[in-house]
């Protein structure tokens, strides 16, 4: 062998060892075993996954997530108290119920499991709805209403409600008012003749109206009669999160404080109780203390209502349907059903 082949086979070696060195450190990194899930939101809702991610917002590839899709329901206070204090003032008795699901998932169950074998991107898509009517069976024992209609703007505000009784006679209707925020503002009752209401029902007022702070959260609520005199006003005192923790119920009238309301709220900054005393740091014998209960997802579902005893006096219950709208509320009075309130809804 020549000194020209022996230098020949040199470099045909010297380049496969740099070609089997070169391959060694340019080999593709070892395939990632993790996975990221994004949920966009369309309209108003959340979506609870379970599991949760871990602290890098990463799950192991072939993992099962369950995806629970909850719709933001109406002001849950206004429609039990008659108030928005403490709120935004706005979606009276009107919600956002799941639709669909997109991107890498499809369907309309509100709640899917999705397998991470690989980045996912889902859509959750929730259409705005308001209740169209409600229907009292049997008819409020306070009130006489076996039936309300509701009216909403292009906008899906609540502009009016239309009161009958269980021979279809309309009883009163309310107009409601808003603010340029699209936060109400105030509702006026009236007869069916068009004349402000003048009756002496208690909770049902001539004229309410809602006054707001700067950063846009119900401060006061003033109830009025028909002449229209001021007799009553709820106002609120509100922690560092901004929640209503206290709310004084004046009597104008008396000149003092008729009671005196204190919030509490849980971890998660849902209401969940009520404890109501007299001005004099005394409880109520009636509607003294509220205790609100939430489903694992988060909605509410029911408050109990005990009076300074301790002793349950009224409780009222929500049901849903598979996509998480409301279709129907129970009132109980001593354990006994007084009335259920169904549901009708329409989007808006």
């Amino acid at each position: 062998m020549n000194r020209n082949t022996t230098f020949s086979i040199l470099l045909i070696a010297a380049a496969a060892a740099s070609v089997l060195i070169g391959c060694e450190f340019l080999q593709p990194p070892p395939e990632s075993q993790t996975a990221t899930l994004k949920v966009t939101i369309n309209g108003g809702g959340t979506v609870v996954a379970d599991p949760k991610p871990d602290q890098n917002g990463l799950y192991q590839k072939g993992a099962s997530v369950k995806l629970t899709a909850v719709g933001t329901q109406g002001n849950m206070f206004f429609n039990f108290m008659g108030s928005t204090q403490g709120t935004s003032g706005k979606d009276l008795l009107n919600s956002w119920s799941f639709a669909n699901w997109g991107g890498d998932s499809s369907g309309t169950q509100a709640t899917m499991t999705i397998v991470m074998d690989g980045d996912k991107n889902v859509t959750a898509t929730f259409a705005h709805t308001g209740i169209k009517k409600i229907t009292s069976s049997p008819a409020n024992i306070n009130t006489g209403v076996a039936s309300t209609t509701l009216t909403y703007d292009s906008t899906g505000k609540l502009t009016r409600t239309d009161d009958f009784d269980s021979s279809n006679a309309q009883i009163y209707y309310s107009i409601y008012e808003y603010n340029s925020s699209g936060q109400c503002t105030q509702f006026t009752l009236y007869n069916p003749d068009g004349s402000i209401y003048s009756g002496s029902m208690w909770g049902l007022w001539a004229l309410v109206k809602y006054y707001y702070s700067s950063s846009g959260v119900a401060t006061k609520t003033e109830y009025y009669d028909s002449t229209p005199s001021l007799r009553y006003y709820l106002e609120s005192d509100f922690n560092s999160a901004g929640q209503a923790v206290t709310i004084t119920w004046f009597d104008v009238q008396a000149n003092r404080a008729g009671m005196v309301i204190h919030v509490y709220y849980d971890d998660l900054g849902r209401m969940l109780t009520l404890e109501v005393y007299n001005d004099d740091g005394s409880g109520l014998t009636y509607g003294g203390y509220y205790a609100m209960a939430y489903d694992a997802n988060g909605v509410f579902t029911k408050v109990d209502i005990y009076d300074s005893n301790d002793v349950l006096s009224q409780s009222m219950t929500v049901s849903y349907d598979a996509a998480g709208t409301p279709i129907d509320m129970k009132w109980y009075i001593s354990g006994a059903l007084q009335t259920t309130y169904d549901f009708l809804w329409q989007n808006l």
